[in-house]
């Protein structure tokens, strides 16, 4: 009987001329998200379509999405909820052309839902989904200390053990309405990584110290691993535009820099990681007062390509 209401709805669409916008596709998915696709200037075969849906706050089942075109036909999808509870939606748009334009409407529910098509091929993560342990802040220890977080006083990824010294280095605390990572010494997060993948950090940092730095190392399997004898490089990491003291900066980059050690020259704007790589820690170094880091991601944005998509409000049946 479900499978006959859907095909009903479907026969609709091409019947009336209503998009899956103008017309509810099925009642029994009680909630929808409108998107909106633009193709860029290169879409390609393959690109994946992503989009934040909903944050953590919100109930729903992974299992429940299907995805509407604008003229009614499902198209295979996936769901997903990253490190710091968002919901993400996932999808290969077919045959686009270049700078055109789509409309979807993502329906989801709270309770399972029969299966949709197969989503085939689908990476781990899409573009948007943080890959950073605690990034939302919420998941603290007994002193308030962020999960995956540590301070880092030797540099070079290595966490230092929680003592009376240097607990409260860190703090999670309210800034201007945004919820942020005090820090007033060093800290480092461990991410793990792929070779031949491409990410991208991005943060709102503010502070008010002699020095902020922020850095992204890169690795073997472990953090002594520098991959100098493996690839024949060194200072192998992604380096943030400095910021400006005493306000918010919006700090973004994907691309990395390393030392070819043989021709002891620099190579520049890399974007895809190097073979061998697995470890990524994130090196936030404060000098002499305080720094705050705010809304902090990485993301691997890999099959991204020039797609971008935006999400409207969710919506509910009936309203």
């Amino acid at each position: 009987m479900k499978r006959m209401s859907m095909c009903i709805c479907a026969v609709l669409f091409a019947a009336t001329g209503l998009s899956a916008q103008d017309q509810w596709w099925n009642k029994e998915w009680e909630s929808r998200v409108p998107l909106t696709l633009n193709a860029g200037m290169n879409p390609a075969k393959g690109m994946l379509a992503s989009a934040k849906i909903a944050g953590p706050s919100a109930k729903i089942d992974l299992n429940s999405a299907r995805l509407i075109r604008a003229d009614g036909k499902e198209i295979p999808c996936q769901l997903k909820k990253d490190t710091a509870g968002n919901y993400f939606v996932g999808w290969k748009p077919e045959d686009l052309k270049m700078l055109e334009k789509r409309t979807y409407c993502l329906y989801f529910s709270d309770t399972a839902k029969p299966a949709g098509p197969a989503a085939v091929d689908f990476p781990e993560y899409f573009p948007g989904m943080n890959l950073i342990p605690g990034a939302g802040f919420t998941s603290l220890d007994n002193a308030g200390h962020p999960e995956g977080w540590a301070m880092s006083s030797k540099g070079y990824g290595i966490k230092d053990k929680w003592s009376d010294q240097n607990k409260d280095q860190m703090k999670v605390v309210t800034v201007d309405n945004k919820k942020a990572l005090e820090l007033t010494a060093n800290a480092v997060v461990h991410v793990k990584v792929k070779p031949d993948h491409q990410y991208k950090l991005s943060f709102e940092g503010k502070y008010d110290a002699d020095r902020v730095h922020v850095t992204v190392w890169y690795r073997g399997k472990t953090i002594h691993e520098y991959l100098a004898r493996e690839l024949g490089v060194d200072n192998y990491k992604m380096q943030m535009a400095a910021m400006a003291k005493g306000k918010w900066n919006n700090i973004s980059e994907s691309t990395f820099i390393y030392l070819d050690k043989k021709t002891k020259q620099h190579s520049f704007g890399n974007k895809k990681l190097l073979k061998y790589t697995e470890l990524a820690f994130i090196n936030i170094t404060v000098k002499n007062g305080k720094a705050w880091i705010a809304n902090i991601c990485y993301e691997d944005i890999t099959d991204q390509g020039s797609l971008k998509v935006t999400a409207g409000e969710i919506e509910k049946a009936g309203n």
